[in-house]
């Protein structure tokens, strides 16, 4: 992890489903392995959409989709878990990290005056396995996580009050890159720019009309985006949140 002190000018947040890769859904029997392990019985959870939703949400509704209360302690228990059934699930279905990625990641990792963090609705435990499973770990330091909430705001909250202890006053005037409505709602909501990356979830048309900072068809290389923030990088602002 960088050191604070370090001269951090540009702070990029990503999201992991859809804008950094796909497992293929590979997470879905995961999910229902954990509403076995939490209701006794085992849900179909193949027409599920899930696209955007932390994992909070998805162990609530999945919960009371079967007739089970979706109480704190219930879905503290599936989370535990879908997290520990995801490691096998991700060994025997594959996706893959998106087009474009890996480029822009490696460029960006490359540059002293760039941080990469995480902004996701996974749980943390989830986040680590998907990333491990694609040979993605390495970029990341940091970030906001499902433990930190089941909103995505407040995940984005915690994500920008890590990144400004990490790395400075930069992480306020950030980019997020995600793929859904979701995504574009947090960054709206805490003050990050947001590069909306269409996907078969969700179209280029229907992301333009949430009025992301930027909407594309695919991940750009990481000089074009690294231009395109120092062109429009306001003044950072002071941030309350701190994370641990």
């Amino acid at each position: 992890m960088r050191a604070a002190t370090t001269l951090v000018r540009f702070v990029v947040y990503w999201d992991i489903d859809g804008t950094l890769l796909t497992t293929a859904r590979a997470g879905v029997p995961a999910l229902e392995d954990a509403a076995e392990t939490v209701v006794g019985r085992r849900p179909d959870l193949t027409a599920m959409h899930t696209a955007g939703m932390t994992d909070p949400m998805i162990a609530e509704a999945v919960l009371q989709a079967m007739g089970h209360p979706g109480d704190p302690a219930s879905c503290d228990l599936f989370l535990d878990a879908y997290t520990a059934a995801l490691p096998y699930r991700l060994r025997h279905k594959r996706g893959q990290v998106l087009p474009g990625i890996l480029d822009a990641l490696t460029y960006l990792a490359a540059r002293q005056d760039v941080a990469n963090v995480l902004l996701t609705g996974n749980m943390r435990s989830g986040a680590e396995a998907k990333l491990q499973s694609y040979g993605l770990a390495a970029f990341f330091a940091t970030g906001g996580f499902g433990d930190d909430g089941s909103d995505r705001s407040d995940i984005a909250r915690a994500a920008i009050g890590r990144a400004t202890e990490c790395y400075g006053r930069a992480a306020g005037s950030g980019v997020l890159v995600g793929d859904t409505p979701y995504d574009i709602a947090a960054g709206q909501t805490v003050g990050l720019r947001v590069l909306a990356v269409a996907s078969p979830s969700h179209d280029r048309r229907e992301l333009e009309a949430l009025e992301p900072w930027w909407v594309t068809d695919r991940m750009p290389p990481g000089a074009e985006l690294l231009e395109k923030m120092a062109q429009e990088t306001p003044t950072p602002v002071g941030r309350t949140s701190r994370g641990s």
